[in-house]
């Protein structure tokens, strides 16, 4: 079997549970032609799916030049502006998000007051 399959088959999701993986890889046995199964017998399904790997390899690339803690900032303001925005009163954001409305407002003021850091740094 070509690495290149056995990567797709780690990253597949496998909604079927065995019986999915075993019904394919008797058909790949049977439509392959010569002693390695390559990714030309995948089924559409399985080569369309995005493995978690790609993601996660996307997300470094994205923040080579990030620590921990810009990203983890950058993901929280995203998260909380999310949820604000989605919700009619901070009483029902800050319950969306399983935190004290005095905990939202000072996230809340913390993550503006970050931005606005950054973005007088960045300019």
């Amino acid at each position: 079997m070509d690495n290149q399959v056995l990567q797709q088959f780690m990253a597949y999701g496998w909604p079927g549970n065995i019986r999915e993986l075993k019904n394919l890889m008797e058909r790949l046995y049977h439509l392959s032609e010569g002693t390695t199964i390559t990714t030309d017998y995948l089924p559409e399904n399985l080569l369309r799916h995005r493995s978690r790997l790609e993601k996660s390899e996307e997300w470094s690339e994205l923040d080579q030049h990030r620590t921990l803690k810009e990203a983890v900032t950058s993901f929280e303001q995203a998260y909380i502006s999310r949820a604000l925005s989605r919700s009619t009163s901070l009483q029902e954001c800050a319950s969306q998000l399983g935190i004290s409305i005095s905990s939202l407002v000072r996230k809340k003021e913390v993550l503006n007051s970050k931005s606005c850091y950054i973005f007088l740094w960045l300019t």
